[in-house]
């Protein structure tokens, strides 16, 4: 099984919280936690599929996020996420291990 690694921002702006990939700019936005890790799997595993159902490799295309959220991925803290995202792709298979981390709001 081919794993793909991938790093993810979580913060919160204003009232939605938001989550922003490192290697990729993908980005998505909810009113939980909860169900912004949910949009976020659904959203990475619609991605994936528009690319190995158009014969690229998977992700193929899509641009690094713009370098201040890797600064702010440094500064941030380690988050748990339990999802795994699991596309087959004919014989084998892939899967998504993020790494998520929150970002702590600024004091006041």
């Amino acid at each position: 099984m081919k794993t793909i690694p991938i790093r993810a921002l979580i913060f919160k702006d204003s009232e939605q919280w938001c989550a922003q990939c490192i290697e990729f700019d993908i980005s998505v936005q909810a009113p939980t936690k909860e169900e912004l890790l949910s949009e976020l799997a659904e959203l990475l595993s619609t991605y994936i599929e528009i690319s190995v159902d158009g014969g690229r490799k998977p992700l193929a295309g899509l641009t690094r996020a713009p370098k201040r959220f890797e600064a702010m991925f440094a500064r941030s803290k380690d988050a748990r996420f339990d999802h795994h995202i699991r596309i087959a792709e004919h014989q084998s298979a892939l899967k998504i291990v993020p790494t998520l981390r929150y970002l702590q709001p600024e004091p006041a």
